[in-house]
């Protein structure tokens, strides 16, 4: 397992399909500040998990195809 799959999770290892605010920003190769604005948009939708606050890949997948503008 990956360092990274441990970031700020508590030692917990992430759910495949989830991924972080900066993980997605990467994910999608735009901006954090970007992926803030799409879910004040309602573009994106942001889970919270314990401390942590996921996006699903699913979810930026269908951003994509629906048209997502980087």
């Amino acid at each position: 397992v990956s360092q990274s799959r441990y970031d700020r999770t508590g030692g917990r290892e992430m759910k495949p399909g989830w991924l972080k605010p900066a993980q997605a920003a990467a994910y999608l190769s735009v901006s954090l500040r970007k992926i803030y604005n799409l879910k004040k948009d309602g573009v994106l939708k942001f889970y919270k998990l314990g401390g942590s606050t996921l996006l699903k890949v699913s979810d930026l997948d269908a951003a994509v195809e629906r048209g997502l503008k980087a």
